[in-house]
């Protein structure tokens, strides 16, 4: 079995995107590219203050504890780049760049397969993980690519009808069906429109969904648990209508052909 490596931006992503994926494939390896400690006495982001935490450090101490117990559940092994996340760095975007491209190369070099974020919310951690990656990729022996789905933010407007089969997403039932029709178009446009600037041609890529029901659902939700002071935070689905069990319902992902 080829062994995966997942770029993941930050320490959750990955099992939050692919944890179903990630238990079918044994031996895999998540690289958290946003993964270092800011100091003890830089400004509490807010986000970090709604988990609870009292202090930057203490903050991501944990989280890197917390993502070593959750990838272990699915089956893989975690790999902590020591590059802050946006709340905390101050170079600018080029630089950023550079030094995660640096830092991914170093242990991605070898991988025998690559999945990378498609950066659907367009989240400026997830744009740098998706370009940096590709940057290495293209300068390696090129390994098979997959774009993966990147939660929460491939669910925020519900599933593309392409996604779920022709069913239809869970949307708050106050809404007319002339909005139903066209949130799931919008919805559509938007993963179209992040394939397309995603840097890999779009005719190339052969999407795959899977599911996530029964067993695989409470597997997931249980390698889920340590992130649960984040997941608590989050809102899921159209207008935060969605628990985080219905924003699981798939993991989707697209692999360029030769």
């Amino acid at each position: 079995m080829v062994a995966l490596t997942v770029i993941s931006p930050h320490l959750d992503d990955a099992v939050l995107s692919l944890g179903c994926m990630l238990r079918g494939s044994p031996g895999a390896t998540v690289v958290t590219c946003f993964g270092g400690v800011p100091d003890k006495a830089a400004r509490l982001a807010d986000w970090d203050r709604r988990c609870g935490y009292p202090d930057p450090a203490t903050a991501a101490t944990a989280r890197r504890a917390n993502d070593a117990v959750s990838v272990s559940r699915v089956g893989a092994q975690p790999v902590h780049l020591d590059l802050l996340d946006c709340d905390y760095r101050v170079a600018d975007d080029r630089t950023r760049l550079a030094d995660l491209e640096r830092a991914l190369a170093a242990v991605v070099g070898s991988a025998e397969s690559l999945w990378l974020p498609v950066a659907l919310g367009r989240h400026p951690d997830h744009v740098l993980a998706l370009k940096a990656g590709l940057a290495v990729w293209r300068s390696s022996h090129r390994p098979p690519l997959t774009l993966y789905a990147d939660l929460p933010y491939a669910s925020t407007f519900g599933w593309p009808r392409w996604v779920i089969n022709g069913g239809r997403p869970r949307l708050p039932l106050a809404w007319s069906r002339h909005v139903l029709r066209w949130r799931r178009h919008e919805v559509a446009m938007q993963w179209s429109g992040a394939l397309a600037t995603s840097g890999v041609p779009v005719h190339r890529l052969t999407p795959t969904v899977r599911p996530v029901i029964g067993s695989d659902l409470v597997d997931k939700l249980t390698a889920l648990e340590p992130y649960s002071e984040q997941t608590a935070q989050l809102t899921y689905g159209p207008g935060g209508t969605w628990t985080l069990a219905q924003s699981l319902e798939y993991e989707a992902w697209w692999t360029l052909s030769g």
